[in-house]
């Protein structure tokens, strides 16, 4: 019998193409999400103790652990339904550091942009420098990123950005896969640690993860790489409360105005060419 490049043949490969619908690819990521963030940081844990207490060392070996799991993961489930590795589009080449690095600069500019209206509008006021100067010290600052590159960035831009959406594609239209990616991204920050207090506000927190995870797709349809999507997701979750704090009660005010930037990049990355032809 004819087998499949991941040694799985046609007949056995028909179980698993439950996994393509839209809706178990997107309860199935999730799960393997949470899954990984538990298995790749056990060993860290038995290890070093309990993660509240983690230092550098600590943090380093759990964001080992946790892209280890993701990348073992998602070959597997890659394998079973005989999907390319190819569709996740983690793409070996020398460009992929100057896609991060474009990546940061992106979150950066945007980070900027959101903080400088939110204190126009009075919902947030600039950090101390002292206190930013701390942040920026160069040691820790390489830390705190490979952290988040290893722990945050990296593993879930395989999985939601790289295997999730090209599952997606197989049975929904372009929009659609940016749309349920986006969804599934945002529902799994239900359960994040954030400022957000009530309900309301967490849902704001919620919302403002979707419209993450919008940009965060353009900027993998952009490039057809995952690498411009890793850079920016390294750059915000390490730059985007450094530099200033939000006055108590308007936190909402301030992810509103964050969401609309997220989701004007977003269409920008996704009608680049054509606005550099119309130039």
């Amino acid at each position: 019998m004819k087998r499949s490049s991941y040694g799985v043949n046609e007949t056995d490969s028909l179980k698993y193409e439950w996994m393509k619908k839209p809706i178990w690819a997107m309860l199935l990521t999730v799960v393997v999400f949470f899954f990984s963030l538990y298995v790749g940081t056990t060993p860290a844990v038995i290890l070093f103790g309990d993660d509240s207490s983690f230092g550098t060392v600590e943090q380093l070996a759990a964001g080992i652990g946790v892209t280890i799991t993701v990348l073992v993961v998602v070959y597997f489930l890659r394998s079973r339904g005989q999907q390319p590795w190819s569709g996740v589009r983690l793409h070996l080449r020398w460009t992929a550091i100057l896609e991060i690095i474009a990546g940061i600069v992106l979150a950066l500019f945007i980070v900027f942009v959101s903080n400088i209206i939110s204190v126009t509008l009075g919902v947030a006021e600039w950090q101390n420098w002292n206190s930013i100067q701390t942040e920026l010290y160069l040691p820790s600052l390489i830390i705190s990123s490979l952290s988040i590159l290893l722990v945050q960035a990296f593993p879930e831009e395989l999985l939601f950005r790289g295997h999730l959406m090209d599952t997606l594609s197989y049975k929904v239209s372009p929009w659609m896969v940016l749309l349920l990616s986006s969804i599934t991204f945002g529902s799994i920050h239900i359960f994040s640690q954030s400022p957000a207090a009530g309900l309301g506000e967490q849902l704001m927190f919620v919302v403002f993860a979707a419209s993450y995870g919008f940009t965060l797709a353009a900027c993998r349809i952009a490039r057809d790489s995952i690498w411009l999507p890793v850079g920016l997701h390294t750059g915000h979750n390490l730059l985007w409360q450094l530099f200033v704090t939000i006055d108590d009660g308007p936190y909402s005010f301030h992810l509103m105005i964050v969401i609309i930037c997220m989701v004007l990049v977003g269409f920008i990355l996704l009608n680049w060419k054509r606005l550099i032809n119309k130039l």
